[in-house]
């Protein structure tokens, strides 16, 4: 096991060093001048936001597929990031200036997160995982549906703002070391405060009886969770749009790996998060000649997953 995880971390360190060297401009890393401010000011702290944005969508969609026993689960399909980014497209309608509307992004994609996972926990918590799957399909259809008329209206008012298809699948871009610290700070809590939980998790993923017999309360633990995984990706939604199938490809990877226990499952779906986002990162960003959308090359990537789930071969907690 240790041996793959070793794995892991140097493919994703040549995938950040793949993304410093190409994309859009050609930059080595022994640039001069005007190279070498693009170099580090721009491309080192993209592709350092684009690991740390893998390792939140691997942390959240571990802590889905844990919280409801469902390996289908994963941000992208369960309402939470469509809600998100439905709510930080409706920021633009509060009729308040410009800036203040792009401050309020982060509270309306949080607000609208948990809103939409919570419609899907109430649509689809009495049937199987197909239920669960079809709620969040659904309410992903609802709030892509809102987006995309709202979205033509703020494209008319305000041409300058990102189009419906950065709120959709989602893009990177390029980010500051502000924007790092950010970010960084929100995935050191997160995975702080979900380590500590750890048997918590645990008991849960056994089924609600024995939690319960354990002394957990599995629906206050639930709700709790969902609400803070919510937050963290309804900041992260307001930040780089939806990112689709990290959050579920990610844990499955770990446990076809050996993980075993959520502690190790969040560790090894983390760094198998960050591998896939520096990927497609540097697929999406033109380093191979063309500009893509970063989920149209994680539907990829998550192909063999969804094939697997298909041939019978389903989660198990």
């Amino acid at each position: 096991m240790k041996g793959l995880l070793l794995v892991l971390v140097m493919s994703t360190i040549a995938a950040g060093l793949l993304g410093l060297l190409y994309g859009p401009v050609y930059t080595p890393l022994n640039s001069t001048g005007v190279y070498r401010e693009i170099l580090l000011d721009m491309k080192l702290p993209t592709v350092i936001y684009a690991a740390l944005t893998g390792i939140v969508l691997a942390a959240s969609g571990t802590v889905l597929q844990t919280l409801f026993r469902n390996g289908l689960m994963d941000p992208y399909v369960s309402g939470t990031a469509a809600g998100a980014a439905f709510g930080a497209v409706i920021a633009f309608f509060t009729g308040v200036p410009l800036f203040l509307s792009i401050l309020a992004q982060p509270v309306a994609a949080f607000a609208f997160s948990v809103l939409g996972s919570l419609i899907v926990l109430a649509l689809g918590r009495k049937g199987g995982p197909g239920s669960l799957l079809l709620a969040g399909l659904t309410v992903d259809f609802a709030f892509t549906s809102g987006l995309l008329v709202a979205e033509e209206y703020l494209q008319f008012k305000y041409p300058q703002l990102p189009n419906a298809l950065y709120w959709l699948f989602g893009d990177v871009g390029v980010k500051t070391f502000t924007d790092v610290g950010v970010l960084l700070s929100v995935t050191l809590v997160f995975l702080y405060v979900l380590t500590l939980r750890a048997r918590a998790f645990d008991l849960a993923s056994l089924g609600d009886e024995v939690a319960y017999a354990n002394g957990l309360n599995v629906g206050k633990f639930r709700l709790g969770w969902l609400t803070l995984t919510s937050l963290v990706v309804g900041y992260l939604v307001s930040q780089v749009g939806a990112i689709g199938f990290v959050g579920l490809m990610s844990p499955h990877m770990a446990r076809l790996m050996g993980a075993d226990g959520f502690r190790q499952v969040l560790l090894t779906s983390c760094i198998v998060g960050a591998l896939v986002m520096e990927a497609a990162n540097d697929i999406s960003d033109g380093t191979f000649g063309f500009i893509v959308p970063i989920t149209a090359v994680t539907s990829a990537f998550v192909l063999p997953i969804m094939i697997r789930l298909a041939m019978g071969l389903e989660y198990r907690a």
